[in-house]
């Protein structure tokens, strides 16, 4: 395969979500542009011949870092022919903790694999927020680069919220899944809640099982399902199309679907493991209350915890975003 654009992202589900828009988006363009994308490149070894042979006429590929850098050292894709890349999410990427000022090593050997062909790559980067650290690692790698950013963002607000987006700050004592439950069972009292789906996110894989199994035996009619990196790719994306079409009310899941995803039905998140940087926050957040919508994010919070309340200060004071508008940054 040599595509001639790629779409890279942290996770197989927005890389799948991407995949979908591209071919949407292909189906108004005339037929000699129209781009058949495989969602994860190393799905490619399980596919027949003919549709291997479908997938080399490919001019976009979108899917995750590892996954193309796997299927680049085995010869599947070749970039020859790319022109064009774009990194969603790309502190993600390309940076490494929300304070590091140093680029990590597997993100300079993307960038070689990338531009390793020699020939100009227009590179696009987006993201919903960048920490000055993350900001000083892509400008000195960059520097040609120009930044467009929201005019309410600059370097003393680097978190805001939508305007549709209500937070609510539970401090408890007490039985923290209990906590959960009655949280749940409260938004099933809330007209406009229950209308949608709820996510619950956690910090780890296993607490994502047990609350899973926990909401399942405690309010079955939610219909919870789990959401991990540890799940096999196909379980993970038939989890979110079943949480996406509403077929399932809870979606109890880790980061993995934190950035980027797009979920019409999504009314409410709880964040059950609250996040201690403010980025992990508005990605979390910003699954709901999208395209003018209302949403809510509930946080529980243990009392007594002195240093989560010290971290929780900074997000009550997060502010709702001014309307969207852009201008050029600095060369």
């Amino acid at each position: 395969m040599q595509p001639q654009a790629l779409v890279l992202s942290p996770t197989i589900e927005l890389a799948s979500q991407h995949s979908r828009v591209i071919a949407q988006l292909a189906q108004a363009l005339p037929e000699r542009h129209i781009s058949s994308m495989p969602d994860i490149a190393d799905q490619l070894d399980s596919q027949t011949q003919e549709g291997r042979e479908e997938e080399d006429q490919s001019r976009i590929l979108s899917t995750t870092p590892s996954r193309f850098l796997r299927a680049f050292r085995d010869g599947r894709v070749q970039t020859g022919l790319l022109r064009v890349v774009a990194f969603d999410e790309v502190d993600a990427l390309l940076c490494g903790e929300a304070h590091s000022r140093e680029m990590p090593l597997a993100a300079t050997e993307l960038l070689e694999a990338l531009l390793s062909a020699g020939q100009p790559v227009q590179l696009l980067m987006t993201t919903a927020h960048l920490t000055e650290a993350h900001e000083h690692v892509l400008r000195g790698r960059f520097p040609r680069a120009e930044l467009v950013r929201h005019q309410g963002s600059d370097s003393g607000q680097r978190g805001v919220l939508v305007p549709t987006l209500r937070q609510r700050f539970h401090y408890f004592n007490g039985d923290k899944e209990q906590q959960l439950l009655r949280t749940l069972a409260r938004a099933e009292a809330d007209p406009h809640l229950r209308e949608g789906t709820c996510a619950v996110f956690c910090a780890s894989e296993p607490d994502a099982e047990k609350l899973c199994a926990l909401v399942a035996s405690a309010a079955p009619q939610l219909l919870p399902t789990v959401l991990h990196a540890r799940m096999p790719d196909a379980a993970r994306l038939a989890a979110l199309d079943r949480f996406r079409l509403g077929e399932s009310r809870v979606l109890v899941c880790t980061a993995c679907a934190a950035r980027g995803l797009d979920l019409p039905l999504l009314r409410h998140v709880v964040l059950y493991d609250p996040t201690p940087e403010v980025a992990d926050f508005v990605h979390s957040a910003g699954r709901t209350a999208r395209r003018g919508t209302h949403g809510l994010v509930t946080c529980l919070v243990q009392a007594g915890d002195a240093a989560a309340l010290g971290r929780f200060q900074a997000l009550h004071a997060l502010q709702p975003a001014p309307q969207l508008s852009f201008h050029r940054g600095e060369q």
